[in-house]
């Protein structure tokens, strides 16, 4: 974060905060995590104000801020961006959107504002983001909707990759706890049932990678040797990957008690 300060290289600074998001949700000890959210929120928000207008460093910071966003002053500055707030920052349709769900994956926007902002963008884009938008709303029935559309309905590749992408939040982790046996259980299905893209992506963008336990370690394991030991390589790829990655950030969380 001290880094950033002076980073002229935008692609560095935008790779940076995509890490930062990954460590605090998936490599730092979840007992630290909350210290740290503020922290970086903070952080961003001071390295947003001091950004110089219109330029690529204030929309990498614009976009970050409203990602990392805690606080309920943070919250109401998220709308207030979105009502052009910030000088020399452009809304256009993808970054209105991208701040947007920021706000309703942190409760911010209800249903009633999604539908406001669709009609705002009759365009391909807009259906995609919302529906990525009523997956992203932090409560069980929106995720058990979204999961159950995911499964069973006949989506686009693309509505149902943003439907997966607004599902599969890590700051919904807590929300997500109680669809990793329907995750396991359905997979298997969905392979035999849909299309290459929709199997894979499901397989892939919808496995448990924010529940990080043993347990859930354990969970994949036991569907790797058993339940779909004879699946597709390509579906036992997927789900080894993910067992794979939960393990590092296991192994990383332990690092950092």
């Amino acid at each position: 974060l001290n880094a950033l300060k002076t980073e002229s290289d935008i692609s560095i600074v935008s790779a940076t905060l995509m890490q930062i998001d990954t460590a605090i949700w998936a490599y730092a000890d979840p007992a630290k995590r909350e210290a740290l959210r503020l922290n970086v929120a903070n952080s961003v928000e001071k390295l947003l104000d001091a950004s110089t207008p219109a330029s690529d460093h204030q929309m990498a910071f614009a976009r970050a801020f409203a990602n990392f966003a805690v606080t309920p002053a943070q919250f109401d500055r998220i709308k207030a961006i979105l009502d052009g707030s910030i000088n020399g920052l452009v809304i256009d349709a993808e970054i209105r959107w991208y701040i947007f769900i920021c706000g309703v994956k942190r409760g911010v926007f209800t249903v009633a504002d999604i539908e406001a902002e669709s009609a705002k963008d009759n365009t391909a884009h807009g259906k995609q983001y919302t529906a990525y938008a009523h997956a992203a709303l932090p409560t069980k029935e929106a995720k058990d909707a979204a999961f159950k559309s995911i499964t069973t309905d006949n989506l686009s590749n693309t509505i149902h990759s943003y439907m997966c992408r607004g599902f599969n939040e890590n700051i919904h982790h807590e929300l997500l706890a109680g669809f990793v046996d329907q995750y396991f259980d359905a997979i298997l299905k969905v392979w035999e049932t849909k299309g290459f893209e929709i199997a894979e992506t499901t397989a892939t963008l919808l496995f448990p990678s924010w529940v990080i336990s043993d347990e859930t370690v354990k969970k994949a394991q036991h569907w790797l040797d058993v339940t779909g030991k004879d699946a597709s390589n390509a579906l036992r790829r997927s789900v080894t990957e993910g067992r794979d990655a939960m393990s590092r950030a296991l192994k990383a969380r332990m690092a950092d008690k």
